[in-house]
Order: structure tokens, then sequence, then C-alpha cells
């Protein structure tokens, strides 16, 4: 079974909007009777299952079941799971036969390279207590306005000094409090 979890309602209908158009009509009519109308806004969010292949400045290249794909996209949100495996970026997850640990997260409160500032890590460093979704929620607000060129100034070693945990086994072991301050 595949479920999408989402907070916004507003968002809901435009999720695969063009696979619930194809889908079969009593499906449609199940689709209408909580989906609001959204006719106007002019565009949509294809879910693709699959591994990414590549990136180009404004498309995705997939490996899907149905085979290759390449999808025109503007954001990419990917749910990689409890491991921050990237090999679109980093190359293969193998070494040697074995898996290697995961890669490392960007500089810039773990969220966005320097180098990349329009690639951001959502949701990938661990509390020492607190929950993950609300930090999610923060670093996605932070990086929307640092994007924006709203962002006064830049992080500053203290930040970082302060919410790194010391002792984590996580490289990206953060103070819950410090570091949603920080943002």
């Amino acid at each position: 079974r595949k479920h999408i979890v989402n907070k916004s309602s507003k968002c809901m209908p435009l999720l695969t909007r063009r696979a619930k158009k194809q889908a079969p009509r009593w499906k449609r009519w199940v689709y209408s009777w909580w989906d609001q109308a959204v006719e106007d806004v002019p565009l949509d969010i294809d879910l693709v299952e699959g591994s990414i292949e590549g990136l180009e400045p404004h498309a995705v290249c997939c490996e899907t079941a149905e085979g290759k794909r390449r999808v025109d996209a503007d954001l990419l949100c990917l749910a990689t799971g409890y491991r921050q495996r990237f090999p679109f970026l980093h190359g293969s997850t193998e070494e040697e036969g074995k898996m290697r640990p995961d890669d490392p997260l960007p500089t810039q409160h773990f969220v966005i390279d320097p180098m990349k500032p329009r690639m951001a890590y959502i949701g990938f460093v661990r509390p020492n207590v607190g929950a993950i979704p609300p930090m999610s929620e923060l670093q996605a607000m932070w990086w929307s306005q640092k994007l924006e060129g709203k962002l006064v100034g830049e992080a500053s070693k203290l930040d970082e000094t302060c919410y790194r945990l010391k002792d984590s086994r996580l490289p990206y072991g953060v103070d819950y409090g410090y570091y949603m301050f920080a943002l």
C-alpha cells in the first residue's frame, strides 16, 4: 500500500492530478468527492517511484519500473527513508560489496551547501529531544527565506558550535532548542 501523509489540504488536489484524470470513472468520482477544484492552478505535483539517474537544470532523469523517465521539475523532493544516500550526487552506495556510511550533509545548518544553494536537505538532522517534523518545517522556511534573499547575515560558527552535539553517534545530531533558535 502507498499512503500520502500531507497536512496541506490545498496541496492534496495537485498530487498526481494527471493520474487522477486518467483513472477509471469510479475513482475520479471518489477523488472529486474530497478534492477541491483547482483547475486555475497551472502546476502539478508528480510522484515518481524509482531511482534517480541524473539531474538536469530543469529536469530529473529517473529509472522507473516502466523504464527511463525524464520529468520537468521546478522542485525535487526526495523521500529517501532513514538512510541518507544520494548515489546520483556522490557516486555508488557500495564499496567492495559493503554498504558505506551515510552521505555527508551540507555545511549551512545541515540544509544547504553554499555552492548549491538551490538544493536543500530537509529533515535529516537528529535532535537530542523533540520532534523532527517541526524542525523540517523550520528548515524549509529558512531555506525559502534564503532563496528569496530575505535573511540578514550568515550563520555563525558560534551557532554551529552551540547546536552540534559533541558525543553524538551521528555527525548531524543537534540540540533541538539551540538548532531551532539558530534557524
